[in-house]
C-alpha cells in the first residue's frame, strides 16, 4: 500500500481524513500538504517556524492548510498543538553538515547530531501522533542501501532514520505504518552547486 493510499483508508464519504504533516513547511513537506490538502483532507502543518514556504505562500491549497509551530524537541509538548488527528506524515529530518568544513569534499556531518536530528525527534513525533489518536502514520525515510554510496559521510543520518523506523513501528505496528526510502531528494535550494552538476548531468 503506498503512502497516500495508507492515510486516505481512513477517508469516509462524510469526514475529511484530520493529518498532520510534520515538518510541513519543508521542501517536501510543503508538497505533501498540497497533495493532501487536493485529495480532500484536512492538513494541519507542524514545524518550527509555523509559517507556508514562501512559494506556497498565494496559492489556493496554502490557505486551507492549519500552519502551526512546535518543536519536537522542545520543553514544550505538542499535544495542544497537533490536536485530534487521524493520520501523520513525518518529513522532519537533518542532513545539514556541521560547522566544522572538513572530511568528506570539504563537509563534515557530527553523528550524534544526524542520529537525535533524524532518529529521536521522529520517536518523540510518533509518541506525540499516537496520542493524538491517529492509526496510521507515514515516514519519510531513507533508502539504506546508500549506507555506504558516501564513503559513510552519512552514517549518522541513515541510522538516525532506522532508529525512527523502529520508533514508528512500536507505536503504530505492521498495519498503521508506512515508509519511503528515497536514495536522493533535492531541492530548496541547498546545495546548489551539486544542483547546477546533476542538472548539467541530466541534460
Amino acid at each position: 500500500m503506498s503512502a497516500f493510499a495508507l492515510v486516505l483508508s481512513l477517508s469516509s464519504a462524510m469526514v475529511a481524513p484530520r493529518v498532520a504533516v510534520f515538518g510541513g513547511s519543508g521542501f517536501t513537506g510543503s508538497r505533501v500538504c498540497k497533495t493532501l490538502v487536493e485529495a480532500g483532507c484536512s492538513v494541519t502543518s507542524i514545524s518550527r517556524t509555523g509559517r507556508a514556504p514562501a512559494w506556497a505562500e498565494k496559492q489556493p491549497w496554502s490557505q486551507q492548510v492549519n500552519w502551526a509551530s512546535a518543536d519536537a524537541l522542545g520543553a514544550e509538548p505538542m499535544t495542544s498543538v497537533v490536536g485530534n488527528i487521524d493520520a501523520a506524515v513525518s518529513c522532519v529530518g537533518n542532513m545539514r553538515p556541521s560547522p566544522e568544513w572538513e572530511g568528506f569534499f570539504g563537509l563534515h556531518w557530527d553523528y550524534d547530531t544526524m542520529v537525535r536530528e533524524n532518529g529521536e525527534v521522529n520517536k518523540v513525533i510518533a509518541a506525540a501522533a499516537r496520542r493524538a489518536g491517529a492509526r496510521r502514520f507515514v515516514l519519510l525515510s531513507v533508502c539504506s542501501s546508500k549506507k555506504w554510496a558516501y564513503g559513510g559521510a552519512l552514517e549518522g543520518y541513515i541510522d538516525g532514520k532506522e532508529n525512527g523506523e523502529k520508533a514508528v513501528l512500536e507505536a503504530f505496528g505492521d498495519g498503521g505504518t508506512c515508509f519511503v526510502g528515497p536514495s536522493l531528494i533535492y531541492g530548496g535550494g541547498r546545495f546548489t552547486g551539486f544542483g547546477k552538476l546533476l542538472a548539467g548531468i541530466c541534460d
